[in-house]
């Protein structure tokens, strides 16, 4: 009998301390296989002094595109956010708005370097639902004055 792998957990990073904005390179996870992403940011430590925004990119080998833009993260307290993205839902984003306020995206996204939908250009505190490349990136960007960073953690689970 073959075994099937059903899900799939990773971290993206693990207990990482930044100063400054960190773009690592995409990891080839073989994402095609999955109808679901979770991704769990948990924010152990952050510099009063800046803020932070955390996005998970995803893409293939001619491009790359924003599946979630954390809502920013701009005081001391620890804090957890998970982002659920399905690729079998009709492209769209959906934004923090209470209960959730979905935009249709088009089915063809404009993903060059100054598109419409390049990345980093999707909103704070939104995901974009429909499909997703084979590689998986965090981005972060800091802005303000920093001294001791953020600490954190970012966890994957594909389904």
């Amino acid at each position: 009998m073959k075994s099937v792998r059903t899900t799939l957990h990773t971290l993206l990073e693990n207990a990482a301390s930044k100063t400054a904005s960190n773009a690592p390179a995409a990891v080839d996870l073989h994402l095609d296989r999955f109808a679901e992403l979770v991704a769990t940011l948990k924010i152990t430590a952050a510099d009063a002094g800046g803020t932070y925004d955390f996005y998970i990119i995803t893409g293939n080998d001619l491009g790359e595109w924003d599946l979630v833009h954390f809502t920013q993260q701009a005081g001391v307290t620890a804090h957890t956010y998970v982002a659920r993205i399905r690729s079998d839902l009709l492209p769209q984003t959906v934004t923090t708005a209470a209960p959730g306020v979905l935009a249709d995206d088009s089915a063809t996204l404009s993903v060059a370097a100054s598109a419409t939908n390049a990345v980093k250009s999707l909103a704070a505190g939104s995901v974009r639902h429909g499909p997703w490349g084979n590689t998986l990136r965090y981005e972060l960007v800091a802005a303000g004055t920093i001294t001791t960073g953020v600490t954190y953690s970012i966890e994957i689970e594909a389904r």
